[in-house]
């Protein structure tokens, strides 16, 4: 709340899955997901119905998009990709549709970054001349109180595009840590 997110005027739910952010905001968001049954199964529990969203994917967002969002959330969703060039691609897009002084947030599972690996996405980010907020940078321990009986953490990574297109100059800054340790299990 402090850093303006949750008030944020239009937001992307960027692979929404069961329009996670619309049903805990309790406002309705925009979405999207390449799983229609889970978009379904959100606008079946959202009072807000998903009226905003779509099937698609985050690789290729709509033209319609660009710049719209003040506040862009890609929840767990960067887990999912294969390798490190379709998050790139990835990152490109949520930067195109977040408006040049808007906010990117990405949560990722702790299991698939260390402080290293966090380090060189910050880096790359920068590099781009993005701006980095640090106070929702890092490792985040739940505090929710359902989270007490099943304790959960995650990596996030806050940022503003402050005006910059993602130039890209080290495709393996955004590689996950089980991907650095299969590289070097093969090739030592």
């Amino acid at each position: 709340e402090e850093q303006g997110l949750v008030y944020a005027e239009k937001t992307l739910d960027a692979g929404c899955g069961p329009l996670t952010l619309e049903r805990r905001l309790g406002k309705p968001v925009y979405g999207i997901d390449m799983n229609s049954y889970m978009i379904e199964v959100g606008r079946a529990a959202s009072p807000y119905k998903g009226i905003n969203a779509r099937v698609g994917y985050l690789s290729k967002m709509p033209l319609e998009w660009d710049g719209i969002f003040d506040l862009t959330a890609c929840s767990l969703a960067l887990n999912w990709s294969a390798k490190d060039v379709e998050r790139i691609n990835i990152i490109a897009e949520l930067v195109r549709v977040t408006h040049p002084y808007g906010r990117i947030w990405i949560a990722i599972a702790e299991s698939a970054l260390d402080e290293a690996h966090l380090s060189r996405w910050v880096g790359a980010l920068r590099e781009s001349g993005f701006v980095v907020v640090e106070e929702l940078t890092g490792l985040i321990r739940s505090c929710d109180k359902a989270a007490r009986e099943h304790p959960f953490q995650f990596w996030s990574l806050c940022f503003s595009p402050h005006g910059k297109h993602f130039d890209v100059r080290n495709a393996e800054a955004f590689r996950f840590l089980f991907e650095e340790k299969r590289k070097k299990r093969i090739f030592g």
